[in-house]
């Protein structure tokens, strides 16, 4: 699997993006580092509730970017059957190092340069071992996704987490089997610019990283063999309305700057299994007006690989109006044997 900008993958350099609401923005998702073909995953259920029916507490200050993020990107992959992501200290601490790599060097990439200042690792998975992730001997995998802004601002935590989860790629990669995640979101600027710059003597920017990873103390939380999920589902509101660019694009050919897309809607089946889709569609729920598609990414037509047999994404052709209710309607099968998903969700502002 190869690492690509705003998206899932290998690690390259990505370009500043104006999406939705965010003046100028840059999403960097990589992932995919895997333990050897040979290691079989036993299927789980998410992560166990503690007493009470609770997930267990996060550690992030209240009111927080990162505790904003985490709840963001939680609520979306329990609303919608994917699991929760137990926060993990050592996730944090890669994700901070690289936040704080990524401002001092005014770069915003996967791979870190040895030499440079504030370096703890090239790769996002050797960062993550640095600050004290445990590899382990059984089966292991890893995602890292990036969002940033050069602009000095609160509210990132939710900006940036809705945007990550309103383009293709980093949509797909949030949404992966992983078991724990680590999140920082801080601002840079120049030393004595002003309130609220928590890495000082650096780029005038917002940064979210976010470092997802399951192990064989933590394993991978596979979706029963039945489930066929989706990415908006039954319920969500606040998406949303316009993606104006994802590196790699997932529609080489269009210039999302100009042309951009609506909100893509994610399916996933058990990974391994094989997801055919015959009919779908998007309408506007009040008038049943069609959405059209510019096009239906499958394994077989994605022009970055990035995608697996056992996933697909819708993608609107256009924007989508904003507080407003879509229905989606998906027929297929799941590993030969017929769904049909029907559901409706709303888009924010």
């Amino acid at each position: 699997m190869a690492c690509i900008f705003l998206f899932r993958g290998a690690l390259q350099m990505g370009r500043l993006l104006a999406i939705a609401t965010v003046a100028a923005s840059l999403l960097v998702a990589c992932g995919g580092g895997v333990s050897d073909s040979t290691a079989t995953v036993t299927p789980v259920t998410p992560v166990p509730p503690v007493s009470g029916g609770n997930w267990p507490v996060p550690t992030y200050s209240a009111q927080s970017e990162e505790l904003v993020a985490y709840n963001t990107f939680n609520k979306a992959r329990v609303s919608c059957g994917f699991g929760y992501l137990q926060q993990n200290l050592n996730l944090d601490r890669a994700a901070f190092n690289h936040v704080v790599w990524q401002l001092k060097n005014n770069l915003i990439q996967h791979l870190e340069t040895p030499g440079t200042v504030a370096y703890t690792g090239t790769g996002p998975w050797d960062r993550m071992l640095a600050a004290g992730y445990t590899q382990g001997t059984g089966a292991w995998q890893w995602n890292e996704v990036v969002a940033a802004e050069n602009s000095m601002r609160a509210g990132f935590g939710l900006t940036g987490a809705v945007l990550l989860l309103g383009a293709p790629y980093h949509l797909a990669g949030l949404m992966q089997s992983n078991r724990e995640m680590g999140i920082s979101v801080k601002t840079g600027g120049p030393m004595g610019s002003g309130a609220g710059i928590e890495i000082a003597n650096s780029s005038p920017a917002v940064n979210m990283v976010a470092d997802m990873a399951a192990n064989n103390t933590y394993p991978a939380q596979l979706q029963s063999s039945s489930d066929v999920l989706t990415y908006p589902c039954a319920g969500v509101v606040g998406t949303i309305t316009a993606l104006y660019g994802e590196t790699p694009s997932p529609i080489p050919s269009r210039n999302l700057a100009t042309n951009p897309i609506g909100q893509p809607v994610f399916v996933q089946v058990r990974q391994g299994q094989v997801l055919t889709l015959t009919s779908s569609s998007i309408v506007k729920t009040t008038d049943s007006s069609r959405v059209p598609l510019a096009v239906t990414l499958t394994s077989a037509n994605d022009p970055n690989s990035e995608l697996s047999p056992s996933q697909a994404i819708l993608i609107p052709n256009a924007p989508m109006a904003a507080q407003t209710q879509y229905t989606v309607t998906i027929q297929g099968t799941n590993n030969g044997t017929p769904f049909v998903k029907n559901f409706t969700f709303t888009t924010g502002t």
